[in-house]
């Protein structure tokens, strides 16, 4: 059987060239970090302190921008003396109302009374909860059943939403996925046609060497 040597220079000219393997590997490398830092995000948003969105005092009403959609909690608290907000020892009857500015109700759920803030400068206890479908201005009133209380007022805070970090865990996931599946396909298109190119390539140097 006859052997020869493919000359020198000839591996140059197979293309697709080898870029193409390291941009294969690169998406695959910044879909699977891209998919981590989605993933993370979403893990610790459970975690994060979102802070104080509107405090109104009972009783009262106030008109409230919410400028984000999901589950937002009432906590119900008073202010002492040095101005900090404090728990309420005594939950006191009050009745909530919560209107979109198109005069639409929106429904208001009891939260687990063991559920606490600690923001800065605030504690309170949490008594409700709501849903915010569609970002806009939202009429929110309070107004005691029975009795009269003294510096009581209501924090209002973007609530925990666990569907959260599901939503971030199947996004990863769609993330990662798309992104090797890509990669994949790059590269295992460029081994087939670098395959195709240098089965050619050496019959053409063969050609060279022997004529024939």
């Amino acid at each position: 059987m006859e052997q020869y040597e493919v000359q020198e220079g000839s591996e140059t000219a197979i293309k697709p060239g080898i870029v193409w393997y390291v941009l294969g590997v690169l998406i695959l490398f910044v879909g699977m970090s891209v998919g981590f830092y989605i993933y993370i995000n979403g893990f610790f948003s459970i975690f994060r302190d979102n802070g104080v969105k509107h405090r109104m005092p009972v009783p009262g009403s106030s008109e409230i921008d919410f400028t984000e959609e999901g589950i937002y909690v009432v906590y119900l608290e008073w202010k002492d003396s040095s101005g900090v907000y404090r728990r309420v020892k005594e939950t006191p009857e009050i009745q909530y109302n919560l209107k979109s500015a198109s005069g639409a109700e929106v429904e208001l759920r009891e939260q687990r009374r063991g559920d606490f803030n600690d923001f800065n400068m605030s504690r309170g206890q949490a008594i409700i909860q709501f849903t915010i479908d569609k970002p806009g201005k939202y009429m929110f009133s309070a107004e005691f059943t029975a009795g009269m209380e003294s510096g009581i007022s209501l924090s209002i805070s973007k609530g925990k939403d666990m569907m959260q970090v599901f939503r971030g865990a199947f996004q990863a996931m769609v993330v990662g996925l798309v992104s090797l599946a890509l990669s994949v396909v790059i590269c295992l298109v460029t081994y087939l046609k670098r395959s195709k190119a240098r089965k050619a390539q050496l019959k053409e140097d063969y050609r060279d060497c022997y004529g024939r």
